[in-house]
Parts: structure tokens; C-alpha cells; sequence
């Protein structure tokens, strides 16, 4: 029986998870470890699964302005070109090639993949409405407020996924259809901003799906520490920008899901196939959108942007669409408001709880130290 989960993660030298069982005695089941240049920007990271001899050594490239131009994971290449205002120009993600073009307005007009086109569309306020992911090309409309509430694919025009929210702008109820049978419906239960409970609204006495425990010692926690799903617990495991790269069994310890990301976040998993929901930024991953739910705006890893225009200060920013300023492994943005300085809250309350937290440009940076912060 697993009574506790400790995380570290540590500026100089290894982070690590071990499980404390029922006999007292620590099990290192994860080990991670990062270099740092000068201006704090992570260089390198050593990641190693003990238990299964696994281990990945991963590098990092940034220009004068931090922007992530290049990174070795393992051994898949990445390299981006950006333009003056932060705009994609190139990425060669692994084996694929990748051209943009840009408007004024910030938002790509034509996206070249190895030599296949594909032109996004927009509406008068800004939103995306023709987006390509991981699961094909869909069709998006919009509430007055600017939340999307239907997806249709263009591949399959019965194939269709609305969302409800409330009062506060939270998505509460999720629904995908095929054919005009439904497949899912969901209906999510919040604590403030954070998802607590999600049920399912097709199956007779509408049963939990899941339930997340947050980390209580934080006044708005932003770090899950575990979920309850089929009667059962398992705990997160995270890395220094709140990714969830791990979730162990809480009957015995063991490795159950182990994440891994592109740099912008395309998802990779090894071990359990069942869908558990928190994963990139600790946020709400949408498996059949291939999109990323951060409670303002969708994030699209596929393109490394939002699908929307930043809801914060329109003057806190020149280009409210591109996603932590092209420096995913060195900031954080926990309800996808940050690029226009629309932050809530002290960092100390937003940032991940296992580092320091200042405030640079509207964006919360994570200083890595192990220190809590509050």
C-alpha cells in the first residue's frame, strides 16, 4: 500500500519520485535531472525510469530573445525559426517539415507540411474556426464570449463534439456524437477553476468517471496529486513545468502511465492505455480533439499556439496567439490568459508549488529550487 508520493525538483541535480509502501522503505521509480546556462534556461535534462532501465538524455537551444530554437529528445530532433513578433516561420519537428506564413493580424494564413497545405480560418473577433490537429481537421464555432462549442470534422461531418459552460466560462458538460448517436457525455464538476469530478451522463445512475485531489497547501493549487478512477487511486508525477510525465499506482507504487512531449507538447504514451486526463501543463488533454482545455482558450500543440486571441490586456502584448512566448520549458500558464499579463492571482499562487515564482511580462516564471512558495 502506497502511503505517500515525494517530488523534488532541484536546480542543480536530480529530481526524483519514490514511493513509500507499506514496509517503510523507499523505491526510487523516477529520477530527473537538469543543467542551466547563465540566464537560468534549462540546457539539459537526464530523465530515468529505475524499476525499468529506462533513460532519455534530452538539450535544449534558445535565441537572444529565449525563444526555444532547437532541442534533442533522445534522439528526435526539433529546430524552430520564429519571426520578429514571435510568429513560426519553420519547425522541423522530428521527421516532419514544417512552413508558416503569417498575417497582421498574427494569425497563419497557410501552414506547409512536407509539401501538404493547409489554410487555417478565422472569424471577425480572432477565433480559429478551421484547425488542424493529432486527430485531423475540424470545424470550430463560437459563443458570444468567444468559447468554443462545436467541433465538427471535416473528414466526418457526423462526427461532432459540443460544449456547454457556465456562468464563469468553465466547460461543464462535453459531448461527442457520431451518426447523431452520442459516444460520450461528460459533465465536469469544478472547484473554482479547478476540475474536481467528471460523471458520465450516458450510463444509469451517472457514475463517476473521475475524481483529481489537488494540492491542498497552495491557495489556488495548480499541482494535482492524485485521481481516483474504476474505484482506485493512483498519484502524478510531474516535471519542472508541471507536466504530468508519470502516474503511479497508489495500491503499489508502480509505474502505470509514463508521458513524453515534443517541446510544445504532442503526447506520447507508454504503458497503460486508458485515458487519464491531466497531462500537458497539468491541464485537461481532449484525446479525440487533440487539443489542450486551459479554461480560457484551447491550446493546440499540433501548431504550438492558441486557438484564440489571448482574453487578458490586449496592450500587455503585440501577438496574443503564440503560447508562453515560445519558451515552454522555462515558463508557466495555468488558465491560458498569460500572454496579454492576465495572470490572476500572485505567481506564489499560480506556479507549480516546487520552485520560486516571478513575474516577468505577464507570464509566471518558475525559478527551479526546491522551496515552497506561498
Amino acid at each position: 500500500m502506497v502511503t505517500s508520493i515525494e517530488s523534488s525538483e532541484v536546480k542543480a541535480g536530480d529530481a526524483l519520485h519514490a514511493a513509500n509502501g507499506a514496509e517503510k522503505k523507499k523505491v526510487e521509480v523516477t529520477r530527473r535531472g537538469y543543467a542551466y546556462d547563465a540566464l537560468g534556461r534549462p540546457t539539459s535534462r537526464t530523465q530515468a525510469y529505475p524499476q525499468q532501465s529506462v533513460s532519455r538524455d534530452d538539450s535544449f537551444r534558445y535565441n537572444d530573445r529565449s525563444e526555444l530554437t532547437g532541442a534533442t529528445l533522445g534522439e528526435a530532433p526539433y529546430a524552430y525559426a520564429y519571426d520578429n513578433i514571435g510568429n513560426r516561420i519553420t519547425a522541423q519537428e522530428d521527421v516532419e517539415s514544417v512552413t508558416y506564413a503569417a498575417n497582421n493580424l498574427n494569425q497563419y494564413t497557410q501552414i506547409d507540411t512536407d509539401g501538404t497545405a493547409f489554410v487555417p480560418e478565422y472569424d471577425e473577433d480572432g477565433n480559429q474556426t478551421r484547425v488542424r490537429t493529432v486527430t485531423g481537421i475540424w470545424k470550430v464555432r463560437y459563443n458570444g464570449q468567444n468559447r468554443a462549442i462545436r467541433y465538427e470534422s471535416e473528414a466526418d461531418s457526423t462526427h461532432i463534439i459540443t460544449c456547454v459552460y457556465d456562468s464563469q466560462g468553465r466547460r461543464v458538460e462535453k459531448k461527442e456524437e457520431k451518426e447523431g448517436a452520442a459516444i460520450s457525455h461528460v459533465r465536469y464538476v469544478y472547484r473554482g477553476y479547478l476540475q474536481v469530478a467528471a460523471y458520465d451522463l450516458l450510463a444509469e445512475g451517472l457514475p463517476s468517471l473521475w475524481q483529481i485531489i489537488w494540492d491542498p497547501t497552495q491557495e489556488i493549487a495548480t499541482r494535482p496529486l492524485a485521481i481516483r478512477a474504476d474505484g482506485a487511486y493512483s498519484t502524478y508525477g510531474w516535471d519542472l513545468t508541471k507536466n504530468i510525465c508519470e502516474t503511479y499506482a497508489g495500491a503499489t507504487g508502480s509505474l502505470m502511465h509514463r508521458y513524453a512531449y515534443s517541446p510544445y507538447g504532442l503526447v506520447s504514451l507508454e504503458g497503460d492505455t486508458s485515458y487519464q486526463p491531466l497531462q500537458w501543463s497539468s491541464e485537461v488533454y481532449d484525446a479525440e480533439l487533440g487539443l489542450v482545455y486551459y479554461n480560457y482558450r484551447y491550446y493546440n500543440p499540433t501548431d504550438g499556439r492558441w486557438m484564440r486571441r489571448d482574453p487578458g490586456d490586449i496592450r500587455a502584448s503585440l501577438n496574443l496567439y503564440f503560447f508562453l512566448r515560445n519558451e515552454p520549458f522555462s515558463l508557466i500558464d495555468s488558465l491560458g490568459k498569460c500572454e496579454g499579463g492576465g495572470c490572476s492571482g500572485e505567481c506564489a499562487e499560480i506556479c507549480v508549488g516546487a520552485g520560486r515564482c516571478e513575474k516577468r511580462n505577464g507570464c509566471c516564471i518558475m525559478v527551479p529550487e526546491f522551496k515552497t512558495v506561498g
